[in-house]
């Protein structure tokens, strides 16, 4: 149920965009507030116009990424800031870890939504960042495919970058998702000694072995 503050935020957003058609972080705000109204298809419209508009505009496009995943909406996450990597890939400048860390994390967390397809390819992520690529893809084939390729693409990450913390927490994940909650925790220990593990991937780990109902 959308609550009065929310409409009302919402047709405050509207007419910010009306008002300001240039600006994209008036555009994201309207992504914020379609989201708050519990409307994903328009926020993923509007989506597609703030990165139209602020297409290469980096610092708006990892702000816009930061706004999304405080509201773990994370394949609108992952629009943002996989722009956002790209821009930086046309430079020599290396990308922060601070920004690397967040990208993995919400391409991670969107290969949980059945519409990571619809927006990104395997190849353009594979241009950007292999091991990433096949971290994704095992994950969305994982749930939404065929559990073959989702091995395949699994073996072929271990074979490129076996100490990637994202492969110990694949690993767990399969094994969660076979059932095996043994070897799952084995995998989920040994991530969690890793130097590389992060935050949201204590995280993700914990939501393995304490599902929610």
């Amino acid at each position: 149920v959308v609550t009065p503050a929310v409409f009302a935020a919402l047709v405050l957003a509207e007419e910010r965009v009306d008002e300001n058609p240039d600006d994209p972080y008036a555009y994201i705000q309207l992504v914020a507030a379609y989201l708050d109204a519990e409307m994903p298809e328009d926020a993923q419209d509007e989506m597609e116009q703030a990165l139209e508009v602020g297409a290469e505009d980096e610092q708006f496009l990892w702000d816009a990424c930061r706004l999304m995943e405080s509201r773990q909406a994370w394949l609108l996450a992952a629009q943002a800031c996989f722009r956002a990597t790209e821009l930086r890939q046309q430079t020599s400048l290396e990308l922060p870890l601070e920004q690397m860390t967040l990208m993995h994390e919400v391409m991670y967390r969107a290969a949980r939504d059945p519409a990571l397809i619809d927006i990104f390819s395997f190849e353009r992520v594979v241009l950007l960042d292999e091991p990433l690529a096949y971290a994704t893809r095992a994950r969305y084939l994982l749930y939404f495919g065929d559990p073959a390729e989702a091995q395949a693409s699994l073996e072929e990450l271990l074979r490129i970058k076996p100490d990637m913390p994202e492969a110990l927490l694949l690993q767990a994940e399969f094994a969660a998702r076979a059932g095996n909650r043994q070897e799952a925790q084995r995998w989920i220990d040994e991530l969690l000694a890793s130097p590389g593990v992060r935050e949201w991937m204590r995280q993700e780990a914990d939501a393995l072995l304490n599902p929610q109902p």
